[in-house]
């Protein structure tokens, strides 16, 4: 069984009519239960929780016609049960284990500016510093030099007390996003992001139970960081009945979790030693076709896009593939879609 639940409050605000201001705190929890009974001797409970907190302040200032001053603050406090095994019934043999909880707060400052220069050229740009603290109870492992992170060469293990900081990351991310109006029917956008990431989806594809457990950034799991760069142009006919659109992009990415052969991903204290940092890279053009307006309106789409990503560690262990690309699970070469909608 699986549960989750939000919830967010916000207030709304303005100082005048230059000054806005929305601030909101919200919650989120998810869990899941995995169980077996079939075997007396073996039955098991697993149970996974996750929960983070988050607060957010963010204003807009409006000082001058197409001007939009944008900036703020947030922090999220995330709070992860990695995993419980208990028995199940006074006949069952199975040991009890208890992963020690994760936390982790991610807090970022950020602020943009959005200008409309005139009828044709309009830009925005925005800068986002993003702090993110790894934070006790818990404990990382060290590992021999020279060895790859294998169970075998675990040197020492570290407690850390609670709320004591484990590991710190600190990340600039951009937003750069433009668009320049050729005709009265044609243009031009393109757009720039770096991106990161703190939390960690592992699957488990061998299970068609809600298995997919998070972990967070620690001393052992670096945070993904991404950056993307996209072009399009659009183009309208007979008016604005028709719309076209080419728009391509592409997408690298560093510090995907991959697997090792046989990892163990349920109930795993040393997960570092079940997993491989791998980067990604990804890339595409889309083709659009789309009527508007009228009776018969619909649109038509293709869309060529690859996936792909490279394991390629210091030791045999840390590589897949031979260290050369390979697909990924999201790798989906040709999509096209055709809508149509007729009004009676």
């Amino acid at each position: 069984r699986y549960f989750n639940s939000n919830g967010v409050l916000q207030w709304r605000h303005t100082f005048s009519n230059q000054l806005h201001a929305i601030t909101s705190v919200s919650f989120a929890n998810y869990n899941y239960q995995l169980s077996s009974d079939a075997n007396p001797s073996t039955s098991f409970d697993i149970d996974y929780n996750m929960n983070h907190y988050g607060a957010k302040t963010e204003f807009n200032y409006f000082p001058k016609e197409k001007v939009n001053i944008k900036f703020g603050l947030s922090s999220t406090l995330y709070k992860l049960q990695p995993g419980e095994k208990t028995p199940l019934g006074n006949s069952s043999l199975i040991e009890p284990i208890d992963l020690l909880n994760e936390k982790g707060l991610e807090s970022a400052l950020y602020g943009g500016y959005e200008y409309e220069l005139n009828e044709k050229i309009s830009a925005y740009a925005g800068v986002r510093l993003s702090i993110f603290n790894s934070l006790g109870p818990g404990q990382t492992f060290s590992y021999l030099t020279n060895r790859p992170k294998e169970i075998e060469y675990i040197s020492d293990t570290i407690l850390h007390g609670n709320n004591s900081n484990i590991k710190t990351y600190v990340g600039p991310e951009l937003r750069l996003s433009g668009r320049y109006k050729l005709k009265d029917d044609l243009s031009l956008k393109f757009s720039y992001d770096r991106m990161n990431q703190y939390i960690h989806v592992l699957s488990n594809t061998t299970s068609i139970s809600p298995t997919d457990t998070w972990r967070l950034s620690g001393d052992a799991i670096k945070p993904q960081i991404g950056n993307q760069y996209s072009i399009g142009f659009y183009k309208t006919f007979f008016g604005t009945s028709f719309e076209l659109s080419v728009e391509s992009y592409y997408k690298n990415v560093n510090n995907i979790l991959e697997y090792k052969d046989g990892a163990e991903l349920l109930l795993n204290e040393a997960l570092e030693t079940d997993i491989i940092s791998a980067k990604g890279r990804s890339y595409g053009v889309e083709v659009l076709l789309k009527r508007k307006s009228g009776k018969f309106t619909g649109w038509l789409s293709y869309t060529y896009a690859r996936s792909l990503i490279q394991a390629n560690g210091d030791y045999s262990v840390e590589q897949i593939n031979n260290g050369s690309y390979y697909p990924s699970n999201y790798d989906k070469p040709h999509t096209a879609v055709l809508v149509s909608n007729f009004k009676i």
